[in-house]
């Protein structure tokens, strides 16, 4: 079959601009939902090879290194905008943003605590973190928009700033439709740090209104009762040479 070659460049124009959206589309896929999961600031790490063979517990033993929280909001012409964000030491936390007749708001919180490896051998980390949550998201007029979201993410990065883990505990946003409800999640997991390495565990919870001139949202995340459990285990000693 004889092939046109001025239609070459228009097709190889064509795939290339299907690969550049299929691109960008996979790349706003992997970072959506990836809120709070950057620190404003590095809290000073814990030492904890004296708990070696016991729990740390937060903020039973200690308080929590980790707190912070930030909002912005700004209303559209004739319209309001509000935001809220607070941590608290005992392990509560809320985050609220409501916008009536177009504009934006968001509230961001983060809670956690860092620890280390102060030793001269590796450390096995086991760590549990639980906590309980209550969440609302609604808009008016009441439609499968993206007008709200409230959710909350277990993140965990190391000293170098590397993330070592993201786990979505809850996430709800009004495109599935506005809803309430409460629970209580937990997670364990293992981490292994090398000596003198460092690890920074928290929960970040996030509030995000954005609607045009004619549509008002709301979100509010509460969580209490944030617990956070290290356990450490320290690797065995390395024989000397023909010891």
């Amino acid at each position: 079959m004889h092939r046109n070659p001025q239609l070459r460049p228009t097709r190889l124009a064509a795939r290339r601009a299907l690969l550049a959206c299929l691109c960008t589309t996979l790349a706003a896929g992997c970072t959506s939902g990836g809120f709070g999961s950057e620190l404003a600031s590095r809290p000073v790490a814990r030492p904890v090879a004296d708990v070696v063979g016991r729990t740390l517990r937060i903020p039973q033993d200690e308080k929590f290194s980790i707190r912070q929280q930030s909002d912005q909001d700004r209303a559209e012409l004739g319209g309001h905008a509000q935001s809220d964000a607070q941590a608290s030491p005992d392990g509560s936390a809320a985050a609220s943003a409501e916008v009536r007749n177009g504009g934006t708001a968001e509230a961001t919180f983060q809670l956690g605590h860092a620890v280390a490896n102060d030793s001269d051998r590796q450390m096995e980390l086991t760590i549990r973190v639980r906590c309980k949550y209550e969440l609302d998201v609604s808009n008016t007029p009441p439609t499968l928009l993206p007008d709200a979201f409230a959710g909350l993410n277990l993140y965990a990065r190391d000293g170098k700033n590397r993330l070592l883990r993201t786990d979505v505990l809850v996430g709800q946003s009004t495109e599935q439709g506005g809803t309430g409800g409460r629970a209580q999640v937990e997670r364990t997991f293992v981490v292994t740090l090398g000596p003198r390495e460092s690890l920074a565990v928290f929960v970040a919870g996030n509030t995000k209104i954005d609607v045009k001139p004619e549509r008002s949202a709301r979100a509010t995340l509460n969580i209490a009762g944030l617990e956070l459990e290290f356990t450490p285990r320290l690797a065995p000693p390395i024989a000397p040479a023909g010891g």
